[in-house]
């Protein structure tokens, strides 16, 4: 029987510390964002919509249609979202002519540390 409570015991201190080791390597991450294949203004708050739904971001803001690319720039946690994921939402937005379309593409994507 005191085998069974010290390693429930054990299990339950595992648990305990594996949020705060999560918590330690999340950072609060800005990425600017090049994407391609905009074709009007409405797209633009789409995308924002798809990225700002996404568990993990914080913020979302983007410039004008320039050179039919925009650049949008996302405040995120990589403990909670990673690069891969944010670019597959990017990507897997619905066009504003035809929402099976999925024409937007992720041209650079640049993030770096917010500073404390």
């Amino acid at each position: 029987m005191k085998t069974i409570i010290s390693i429930i015991a054990l299990f339950i201190a595992l648990g305990a510390t594996n949020p705060a080791k999560a918590q330690a390597n999340d950072t609060l991450k800005t990425a600017t964002i090049k994407i391609k294949g905009i074709s009007c203004t409405m797209d633009l708050p789409i995308i924002k919509k798809k990225l700002v739904n996404e568990e993990g971001i914080d913020d979302v803001t983007y410039s004008e249609v320039k050179s039919e690319a925009v650049i949008f720039t996302v405040k995120y946690h990589t403990a909670i979202i990673t690069e891969k994921q944010i670019r597959t939402a990017i990507e897997n937005a619905p066009s504003c002519d035809n929402p099976e379309e999925k024409p937007y593409k992720v041209k650079t994507f640049k993030a770096v540390p917010e500073k404390k």
